[in-house]
């Protein structure tokens, strides 16, 4: 069974990550969070704005469950 979650970096994120999976596949680590994940894939949390699994935000404390969908998100600045 996969201990997978789907990582998706957008726009300057996945430029900015130090260890981004190039597939944008990662196995989860036990007890692993939100704010776990983005240290090992080298996202810098003041870069992020919103962080979304399986479509819903979320906080840096959400652990994470195998088959999550995990999308990070800059902020989004405009007018």
């Amino acid at each position: 069974m996969s201990r997978a979650v789907s990582v998706r970096l957008l726009a300057g994120l996945a430029r900015q990550a130090a260890s981004a999976p190039p597939d944008g596949r990662l196995d989860l680590a036990d007890g692993e969070t939100v704010a776990s994940l983005a240290a090992r894939c080298g996202v810098d949390p003041a870069a992020v704005g919103t962080v979304l699994v399986n479509g819903r935000a979320a906080g840096p404390e959400v652990r994470l469950a195998p088959g999550d969908d995990v999308v990070f998100v800059p902020p989004i600045t405009g007018g």
